[in-house]
Formats: structure tokens, C-alpha cells, sequence
């Protein structure tokens, strides 16, 4: 069972680069009006199930798998974290520590530390530029209030997706859905009135010092959103220039040339406009060599494509 709800980091307003999104993620685990703290967890595991959940920039999606006999509690226990959330101060104070732990070893991983720059470089007004976790600074000035208000505002029916798949019968699901979330109020709309990020007309380039004895490159190209029709044109480029050993990036940069220790390339396609992302990991005194490889190989493909083989593999 999934119960997906349509607000993440790019959608805080005015909390936007604070990570309440992810806090508040972290706090609908915890306790309700009906069950007390941890019971939520013990509950899914006793009945040899899992649940877990995930932010991203533009949505909140929180996940239970269990046994199909077990679904009736799953779905109880869902609707009793949308509904009855109820969190105390010692919990929010407790979580938040936890929270800023987790933002301390962000900060402190060079994966994470390039990742934050490339957001904070292609996107100059979009709100993707703002870390999912948050910035310290910001976190720190949420209070339980600030949670209580932003919790009201997005988690609303009218807002939300319950989704199930499994051995289920879909009559008997849909009723029961029903029947657990009818008190759930619907309220107001919530708009989607982000800024759209411009068209990049000239490079940009950024750095960064940070003591590890192995360099981080990122090159991110401008690229498309999640309903344009080249995202799948994009997805079998990326599988074919830089996605496992047979990829061409890997077998020219890391095979043939021994560059890098590790290349790869992905293709983000968001709600709003994304980007298409060459990442590697090798020596600060190959990154020129490395970018001028990597030009070498686009080009190859602007010029002449890829061969049958290459794209039926993808």
C-alpha cells in the first residue's frame, strides 16, 4: 500500500529550505491519537511486514507491505497516521536532534556536497535548488506549531493518492478505503505555483574544496519534465552512455582510457523541468581529461546516433 501526498521540499512555501517536509515525514511514524509511540512500527513488523517512507522535491510517499491477510491493518494504521497524527513536544524535540544528526553526515559526504551544488547551479529561481534535508539554519527555527500547521495545510484527501496492489479483491478494497477514510475532511486546494527556471544560455561552472583524496565531477545539462514526450528518447540515451559496464562512458573513460573509478549518468525528469546528470568519481588532475572524454562521446552520438544494438539493449 502506498498513500502518496503531493508536497515535498519544492513545495514548503513558506517554509522553503527548511526540510519540514522531510521532518514531518520522519514525525507521521511516530504517534497518533489511537497509538502510542513505536506502536506503529511494532505492529507492521509483528505481522512480518515493512513500512518506510521517502521525500522528494515534489511529493511525500509513505509505503506498507504485509501479507494480504494483513491488509486490514495496514490500511488502519494508514489512515490513522493521515488522520489522528497527533505529535507531542518530546517527540518533536527528540526527532528533530535525530534529524540534524542525519545533517551533519549530509554535510559531511562529498557525494551529497556535489549533488547539493548541482541543484544549487542549474536551478537559479526553481525551488529544486533547496536540499530536500533542509539547511541547518532553517530546521533549527521549526517549531512544533510550524509542523501542526504545515501537516493541516497539505495532508488533505484532495491532496493525497492511496494506492494497493497485491492478492486483494479491488471491490472489497475500495470500500474499505472508503469506509477508513471518510473522516478525512477535504479542505481547500492546494495550488502548485512554483517559478519556472529559465533558459540556461551560457555554462556554469562551480567548485568546491573539500579534503578527500578523490575528486567529485558533475556535468548537468538543462533538461526536459516528467510529461515531455523526449523523456523516454533521454532515459535510453542514459542507459546507453552511462548506465553499467556496457555503457559507453564506462567502457571508453574507465576501460579503455582508465580515467575514472567510477562514471555514470541519469536523467531527472521532476514535475517541472529537470536535468540530464554525468557524474564521476577519479584524480583532481584528470577532470579536464575526463570533461574533453566525455564531449568527445556526446558529440559521437550528435553526429552519427547509436548503433541498432546499443538502443534494443536499452
Amino acid at each position: 500500500m502506498y498513500a502518496l501526498v503531493k508536497t515535498g521540499s519544492a513545495t514548503e512555501g513558506e517554509y522553503l529550505g527548511s526540510g519540514i517536509t522531510h521532518f514531518l515525514e520522519h514525525m507521521l511514524f511516530k504517534e497518533t491519537k489511537n497509538r502510542k509511540v513505536g506502536e506503529i512500527a511494532s505492529t507492521i513488523q509483528s505481522i512480518g511486514g515493512t513500512i518506510n517512507a521517502s521525500t522528494r522535491h515534489d511529493y511525500t510517499v509513505y509505503t506498507i507491505t504485509v501479507p494480504g491477510e494483513y491488509f486490514d491493518i495496514a490500511l488502519d494504521i494508514i489512515s490513522d497516521m493521515f488522520i489522528n497524527f497527533s505529535p507531542s513536544q518530546v517527540e518533536f524535540d527528540k526527532e528533530r536532534n535525530v534529524i540534524l544528526n542525519e545533517i551533519k553526515r549530509h554535510n559531511d559526504n562529498p557525494d551529497w556536497i556535489v549533488s547539493d551544488k548541482v541543484f544549487d547551479t542549474v536551478y537559479l529561481s526553481h525551488p529544486y535548488k533547496y536540499p530536500i534535508i533542509g539547511y541547518e539554519d532553517s530546521f533549527k527555527k521549526i517549531s512544533l506549531e510550524d509542523m501542526r500547521r504545515y501537516y493541516a495545510t497539505y495532508y488533505i484527501p484532495n491532496n493525497c493518492i492511496v494506492s494497493v496492489a497485491g492478492n486483494v479483491n479491488i471491490a472489497e478494497v475500495k470500500a474499505k478505503v472508503e469506509e477508513k477514510f471518510k473522516g478525512f475532511q477535504r479542505k481547500s486546494e492546494v495550488l502548485r505555483n512554483l517559478p519556472e527556471e529559465g533558459t540556461q544560455i551560457s555554462s556554469r561552472d562551480v567548485s568546491t574544496e573539500y579534503p578527500t583524496k578523490l575528486a567529485r565531477l558533475t556535468m548537468a545539462f538543462q533538461g526536459i519534465n516528467l510529461l515531455n514526450k523526449d523523456l523516454f528518447a533521454l532515459d535510453l540515451l542514459s542507459e546507453i552512455l552511462g548506465v553499467g559496464r556496457s555503457s559507453r562512458l564506462f567502457q571508453k573513460i574507465y576501460e579503455e582510457k582508465s580515467l575514472v573509478y567510477s562514471i555514470s549518468t541519469s536523467d531527472f525528469t521532476p514535475i517541472d523541468k529537470g536535468f540530464f546528470e554525468i557524474s564521476a568519481v577519479l584524480e583532481d588532475y584528470n577532470i579536464d581529461k575526463v570533461i574533453d572524454a566525455v564531449w568527445q562521446e556526446i558529440e559521437l552520438i550528435q553526429k552519427k546516433g547509436v548503433r541498432d544494438e546499443e538502443l534494443e539493449k536499452a
